[in-house]
């Protein structure tokens, strides 16, 4: 063989040597960018269904929260309507004439009493 032979056999081997390698290097490559993409759908998979559930519990909290603190401004309207109610009929009571004040509670205490009872004796604060 001669020398420029000799030098194209190992130029020829040494391509096809960095032709494999390439080769693998690409393989490889193509096999960890797979994993990585497969790793990532799934990553994404799993904190999407745990976002989800994250916010339907948030949700759901939010949604008790605004349905407790309605009951509570509800129960305090009702609270603050009967307190005023209460007032009033005092400050009526209180105005008015000793005359009608017997004559309003009289009215009542025989709306109540069965026909027939005899009053003996009022007790009044």
């Amino acid at each position: 063989m001669s020398h420029n032979t000799l030098l194209e056999k190992i130029q020829t081997d040494v391509a096809a040597e960095i032709d494999a390698i390439k080769a693998a290097g690409a393989a490889e490559v193509a096999k960890i960018e797979a994993e990585t993409e497969q790793a990532i759908q799934t990553l994404r998979v799993t904190h999407t269904v745990a976002l989800e559930k994250e916010l339907a519990q948030q949700e759901l909290v939010v949604i008790s929260k605004a349905k407790q603190a309605g009951k509570i401004a509800l129960q305090s309207a009702k609270r603050a309507e009967i307190d005023d109610l209460f007032v009033t009929i005092e400050k009526e009571l209180a105005g008015q004439a000793a005359e009608g004040y017997v004559h309003l509670f009289s009215k009542y205490a025989s709306s109540i009493i069965p026909a027939g009872v005899v009053v003996t004796k009022v007790v009044a604060p």
